[in-house]
């Protein structure tokens, strides 16, 4: 599957990602360690699901059916997750800003 995606910290630009196949194509807008999870190459595709495993809550929380339903989801899958909260966690500054997509 290929997806394009934007990170960001707060309301700053801080990544383009494009996923095509097995390639990551990434554009970094700050090196900035802290606010980019993408500062700091070489980036792949297993890299890219555990960014997005990361924004989610985890498979083997208790409550993990609640939040399932309440998202409209069937199952646990990181990149549905994320596409539905563009990977915003109640302590975290970075979120997966609009763009989050299938590329076609």
């Amino acid at each position: 599957m290929d997806i394009v995606f934007d990170t960001m910290w707060k309301d700053k630009m801080t990544a383009h990602v494009e996923v095509h196949g097995n390639k990551v194509e990434v554009i970094s807008y700050t090196d900035n360690v802290v606010e980019n999870m993408f500062a700091v190459p070489p980036f792949d595709v297993f890299y890219v699901n555990q960014f997005f495993e990361e924004r989610c809550f985890e498979e083997c929380n208790a409550s993990k059916d609640i939040f399932l339903k309440d998202l409209g989801l069937e199952s646990y899958n990181p990149w549905d997750i994320v596409r539905k909260t563009h990977g915003f966690l109640w302590d975290g500054m970075i979120i997966c800003g609009s763009g989050l997509r299938e590329k076609s």
